[in-house]
């Protein structure tokens, strides 16, 4: 059973970017929530939160977005 995006959850999310830009797998790891959630709040919260930079994936390819 997916768990639900409380409000403690979300305040948690916006702490991590707030600290520093993240990956999609490094707000999964550091915030215990699976990927699909995590995306789903990215989505709602757009207007506050944007793609700082691309990252490079295992090809070298600027490929993953970096949130803030």
């Amino acid at each position: 059973m997916a768990e639900r995006m409380t409000v403690a959850l979300s305040l948690k999310l916006r702490q991590l970017l707030q600290e520093s830009p993240k990956t999609y797998e490094q707000l999964v790891e550091l915030s215990g929530i699976n990927q699909s959630r995590v995306a789903r709040w990215r989505k709602s919260n757009a207007e506050f939160i944007h793609v700082d930079h691309w990252a490079p994936d295992k090809n070298g390819r600027l490929f993953i977005p970096v949130f803030s």
